[in-house]
């Protein structure tokens, strides 16, 4: 084809070429032998192309060539052009454009071969469309033209009477053109075509297509077709749009007998390089007779053909589809399906190739079928008018209807599967059906393959049923129901033949099923037998719901089993009628008859009804009577059951149902009633006695209970109860253990408890809200008397391991106790419990949320009332290998130490409590607070806080905060192995003496009283190793303005050695008589070990001052001081107010002439010694000290504290004042 547009362009350029020689008279040449030759075998060794011609006119005025007879043949065409013309443009010849004009053949002859090689580059429709742009305006027209094509030699198609033509109108060409063919009787296409946007629309109109003789190779497909057509064509992009319609009165395919014969069709042809959709809607044929749409598409890879028609006949679609199987997969189709309409087809395959396109694992059909005809040979299974709905796809016939079998069973099928190309054969088949009992019982041998089984019965009569398949068809699985209707059954079994009334009956995997059959044999009858033989083993089970049996017959039944027989008489089991409701048998039928009576009542099943029974229980040596008008009951596996049935039991009215086993001597009731008084008391005294869980005497309503008693578990008791306003469930277990288990409910009321002894193991369980108000009701002895308890809980105590002897729970033991508590864990808790204000014994109240963990106590919330006092706060214990874990944030308030301390001193305990907080297995923190606390001392603590931690045998207490008698203090204490100290800060506090003496002295009159206010601070440190008081130090300052003093025996001694006249004018004022006010008081003093060395005592009164120092032993009351009493009081007043003199002439003492005193003894009974020695020479040096100006600081050695163990907490608070 490439071959041939470049031989058009030679040829046109030829002719150029004539036209600019022909001033020197080329036609005169061109049409000489010998140039001609030249030229055609130079063109041929250039363009591999034989050109020839009879002679070529140039008119070189009108620009036009005329030629007669030009051939051109190659390998790919041959061309013939009698005579032609070319007409050229003098304007596209100005513009070096060489195309012509007009184009004119007259009877041209052109033949296109098939390349033998495919070219290199392929000729594209893009290569005509610039063509067209550059020859453009052109005009072509063709006359009697004839086109051949040949795909090989001797195959391929002619169009003949061609005539065309063509007009070229930028940038468009429209044409015409009609020709006949041997594939056609006549052609007419016309069209126009933009080549610059590349769009083309036109008509064809085709007559009498027959494509079988295109004559294409390897294409046999057609036999013969003659089709009408009518399109219309667009090309736009690439993709070529075709609408279409045609008649077609026959369209023959080689491979079919038969043509097909197509009325009428319509529909469209999209396609593109790679992918094409043809549609066909709709389509009226009447060989075969199909009327709908057909679709057939391509993409890059697959075919897809889709159809939807209105019927199609099956015999019509093997003649179709025959030839495009393989005689093995035609049989495998056909032999089972025969015949049938399809009404409704929906139809559609894909494949690869075409060859795929029809096999039948692609073909996906849906269908309604009337008239369906089926065989299974494998079985063999005839099946004939099949009406319904069928499926196929991937070889897979799915088909619901109705249907009739062997031309005597009719059917409603619900399913029928088959794999018609499963080398296995696989059949569904559920169906249901009705016919004579013979043609049923034929068909289920066919399908169950056991004939033998089959062989030894024999039916008559009707019957209903249903029938399911699957599986292997080879092997099968069936499951048959048969609904009999006054259907007749012999077999070898029985000797008569059995008539079923009613039922159903089941086969499935060798076995038969008897649903709620009422059967006669003979003149006995039975009603709602259900049961099950297995044709294999022949066991079998039977049930029948009523069964009237006589006296005489139960006494043969019981000839042969005298330990039926003795278990009546042990009894003492007494009735007068026996009904049976319901009996069960299990067995093998080929050991029932030579089974002896023992091994056949063994699987027996009754249920029944006694009238007028009594008998006698016999429960741990003592003897229960029983007695009933009608008691239901049933009978299985030497196992005798009580359905609920009347009954009483010593004279109260129960409702019991239950069991007894008659080998084991096991008892079982379950039952509702009311226990008298009488059986309560005898319950109680029997199980109860001296129990903390023995009930007060009251009727008892058993709502429900269930009772077991046996000789290896002993007795077991489970109830649901009516005790006044409570509901109790219970649950009782004794044998070798206890187990008690309660739910008590009410409008206050809603918990469980469990308690539980196996062995040394006591579980304690508790679930719920509990109101003691009410409880308190239940028992004999409670001790609680009010308050809630909600949780969730579960405790397991070891009892051998927690309960020690008493004499171990003293206080000094308690380490040791926790000790071996952590080794042996003989309590473990889980679960949450809140207290709501809960009273026992009319002394303790306690509230709190406790969380429980196997290792974990964690109590928020807290409140515990006792004794007046309060303790609230949080607390979470933990247990570890070797020690408590605790933290914590507690509170008290109107705490009693005293009282506590009394009762324990009462016991004759001496209790260290810094040993036992040191020795306790006990790690952690506790944030401490009390509030009103009552000392042993009878002081009362206003407020107390204190940060406890304690590790391993580590205790440090760090006291922030404590208020006492109006003074607010800070202190810290800790305790180790090395040693122990404590360290106590007054904070500078304001208060008043009346109040600060009061509270130190609460149970006597104090034996020293002053009034006024005072500020005062101080602090005090203690440590040691072995006691806390072996190395003290400490220092407090205190201060008053304007006061009185009430008592001050030691100073009321001094100044009895004052003047008498300076007494007699009332200056100094007689302390035994009346109060002495004072204008100033003034102390400091230091704590050193055991002693307090008052350095400077200071009290400024009318009339006088004093001052005075020295020792004070704490351990023997020793002390030695040294007064100055100052009788020049207004000399001294003077000169305090003169600058610079007054601390020179003063001193410390603020005194200028004073008297010295020496004070000796105890503070109860001192000695009073005037002008000591020592004093005057102290006073002696005073006085050159103050002479000079120099203070006796300056020969005070600097206090040490070496052998402190925290000398950091003394450190700038040493000397004269404090480091405040």
């Amino acid at each position: 084809m490439k071959r041939f547009f470049l031989f058009l362009l030679a040829f046109f350029l030829l002719f150029l070429i004539f036209i600019g020689i022909i001033s020197f008279n080329l036609e005169f040449f061109l049409n000489k032998d010998f140039f001609k030759r030249k030229l055609t075998d130079y063109i041929a060794a250039v363009a591999g192309i034989r050109v020839d011609y009879n002679r070529i006119h140039i008119n070189l005025y009108q620009l036009k060539v005329d030629f007669e007879g030009f051939r051109a043949n190659s390998e790919d065409f041959e061309i013939f052009f009698p005579k032609g013309r070319i007409r050229f443009s003098k304007f596209k010849l100005l513009k070096k454009n060489f195309y012509p004009q007009e184009l004119y053949l007259k009877n041209p002859y052109i033949v296109l071969k098939a390349p033998k090689k495919k070219e290199e580059k392929p000729f594209e429709i893009q290569e005509i469309y610039q063509i067209l742009l550059k020859s453009s305006p052109i005009s072509l027209s063709i006359n009697n033209g004839t086109f051949a094509y040949y795909f090989e030699e001797g195959k391929g198609f002619s169009i003949t009477n061609i005539n065309l033509f063509a007009r070229d109108k930028f940038p468009q060409v429209f044409f015409n053109l009609n020709a006949t063919s041997s594939v056609f009787s006549f052609l007419d296409f016309k069209g126009r075509l933009n080549y610059q946007s590349q769009f083309f629309e036109g008509s064809l109109r085709v007559r009498k297509l027959d494509l079988s003789k295109v004559n294409y190779p390897d294409f046999n497909l057609l036999k013969k077709t003659e089709l009408d057509l009518s399109t219309t064509i667009s090309l736009e992009k690439d993709v070529l749009n075709i609408g279409f319609t045609g008649s077609a009165p026959c369209l023959a395919f080689a491979m079919h007998s038969s043509p097909f014969i197509c009325g009428f069709f319509q529909g469209y042809f999209v396609g593109g390089k790679d992918s094409f959709e043809l549609k066909l809607s709709p389509v009226n044929m009447k060989y075969p007779e199909v009327i709908g749409e057909i679709s057939f598409q391509k993409d890059k890879s697959d075919y897809l053909l889709k159809a939807k028609l209105e019927a199609l006949r099956i015999d019509q679609i093997k003649e179709i589809i025959s030839p495009y199987l393989s005689k093995e997969l035609y049989n495998q189709i056909f032999d089972i399906v025969k015949a049938g309409l399809l009404e409704n087809l929906s139809l559609s395959t894909s494949g690869k190739t075409l060859k795929e396109l029809f096999h039948p694992n692609n073909l996906k059909i849906s269908a309604e079928v009337k008239g369906g005809e089926i065989f299974l040979a494998m079985l063999p299974l005839y099946v004939s008018n099949l009406e319904g709905k069928l499926f196929f796809e991937k070889g897979k016939l799915d088909y619901q209807g109705k249907a009739l079998f062997e031309d005597k069973i009719f059917a409603e099928v619900k399913k029928l599967d088959l794999n018609l190309f499963d080398k296995k054969e696989t059949i569904g088949l559920d169906l249901d059906f009705e016919g004579e009992s013979k043609a049923v019982v034929n068909l289920i041998k066919r399908l169950a393959k056991k004939e033998e089984v089959f062989d030894k019965i024999e039916v008559s009569g009707l019957i209903k049923g249903s029938l399911q398949v699957s599986r292997d068809l080879n092997n099968p699985e069936i499951a048959l129901s048969l609904r009999p209707i006054n259907t007749s059954l012999k077999t070898a079994y029985f000797k008569d033949e059995l008539i079923f009334k009613k039922g159903e009956i089941f086969y499935k995997n060798d076995k038969i099923n008897f649903q709620d059959l009422g059967i006669d044999y003979r003149k006995s009858s039975a009603r709602g037998i259900i049961g099950e033989i297995d044709l294999n083993h022949k066991n079998f089970y039977l049930k029948a719901k009523f069964l009237d049996i006589k006296e005489d017959l139960m006494v043969e039944f019981l000839e042969n089993n005298q330990t039926l027989k003795d278990l009546l008489e042990r009894y003492k089991v007494t009735f007068d009628t026996l009904r049976l409701k319901e009996v069960f048998y299990q067995g093998n039928l080929e050991k029932f008859r030579d089974s002896k009576l023992v091994d056949l009542l063994t699987p027996l099943f009754l249920e029944g009804e006694v009238d007028s029974l009594s008998l006698e229980i016999p429960i741990n040596n003592e003897t229960f009577s029983l007695k009933s008008q009608v008691l239901s009951f049933s009978l299985k596996s030497n196992i005798l059951n009580l359905l609920e049935s009347q009954v009483f039991l010593e004279n109260s009215p129960l409702t019991l149902t239950g069991n007894y086993y008659l080998t084991e001597g096991l008892l079982t009731i379950i039952g509702r009633g009311i226990v008298s008084e009488e059986l309560l008391e005898r319950l109680n005294s029997k199980y109860l006695k001296n129990s903390q869980f023995s009930l007060k005497q009251a009727p008892l309503y058993l709502e429900s209970f269930n009772l077991n008693y046996s000789k290896n578990e002993g007795l077991s008791y489970r109830g649901e109860h009516l005790f006044e306003n409570l509901r109790i469930e219970a649950s009782l277990k004794k044998g070798e253990n206890l187990i008690l288990n309660g739910k008590v409910f009410s409008e206050k009321n809603q918990f469980s408890l469990g308690i539980s002894q196996i062995g040394e193991k006591l579980t304690i369980s508790y679930q719920g809200t509990s109101d003691f108000e009410e409880l308190s009701k239940l028992f004999e002895k409670s001790p609680f008397e009010k308050g809630k308890i909600e949780g969730d809980c579960k405790a397991d105590i070891l009892i051998s391991k927690l309960f020690f002897e008493e004499s171990s729970l003293s206080l000094e033991k308690i380490s040791t106790q926790l000790r071996r508590f952590l080794a042996e864990r003989p309590l473990e808790v889980r679960g949450n419990l809140i207290l709501k204000d809960l009273k026992i014994k009319n002394r303790i109240l306690l509230s709190g949320n406790f969380l429980f963990t196997p290792s974990t106590v964690e109590g928020n919330n807290l409140r515990i009332n006792f004794d007046n006092s309060s303790l609230w706060g949080n607390l979470v214990l933990s247990m570890g290998e070797k020690a408590f874990d605790v933290e914590g944030d507690l509170h008290f308030e109107n705490l009693n130490l005293k009282e506590k301390l009394e009762k324990e001193e009462s016991k004759g305990e001496g209790i260290s409590y810094q040993k036992l907080l040191t020795d306790l297995p006990l790690n952690g923190k506790i944030n401490l607070g009390i509030e009103k606390v009552v000392l042993p001392t009878s002081h009362k603590l206003e407020k107390f806080k204190a940060d406890i931690v304690k590790k391993e045998n580590l205790l440090h207490i760090q006291i922030p905060e404590i208020k006492f008698c109006g003074l607010n203090f800070y202190a810290e204490y800790e305790s180790n192995p090395e040693f122990q100290y404590l360290f106590a800060d007054l904070k500078p506090t304001r208060g008043d003496f009346l109040d600060l003496f009061s509270c130190l002295y609460p149970e006597e009159m104090p034996k020293i009283i002053f009034e006024g206010p005072f500020k005062m601070e101080g602090f005090f440190y203690t440590d040691g190793k072995e006691a806390l008081l072996e190395n003290s130090y400490g220092k407090m300052e205190v201060s008053s303005d304007k006061g009185y003093i009430y008592r001050a025996p030691l100073i009321a001694k001094v100044l009895g050695f004052l003047s008498p006249i300076d007494l007699f004018k009332g200056k100094i004022p007689n302390l035994e008589n009346d109060l002495l006010p004072y204008e100033e008081l003034n102390l400091i003093g230091e704590f050193r070990n055991s002693s307090i060395y008052v350095d400077t005592f200071f009290l400024s009164a009318p009339g006088f001052r004093m001052f005075g120092n020295g020792p004070i032993s704490i351990k023997d009351k020793n002390l030695d001081f040294t007064f100055l009493v100052s009788p020049f009081k207004t000399v001294d007043v003077f000169l305090e107010h003169i600058p610079f003199v007054n601390e020179w002439a003063l001193g410390k003492e603020r005194m200028l002439i004073y008297l010295p005193l020496e004070v000796i003894g105890t503070y109860d009974k001192p000695t009073i010694v005037p002008l000591h020695p020592a004093s005057i020479g102290k006073g002696l040096f005073r006085f050159i000290f103050k002479f000079f100006g120099i203070q006796e600081e300056f020969f005070k050695k600097p206090e040490t504290f070496e052998g402190f163990k925290k000398p950091e907490l003394l450190k700038n608070r040493n000397g004269n004042t404090l480091r405040r």
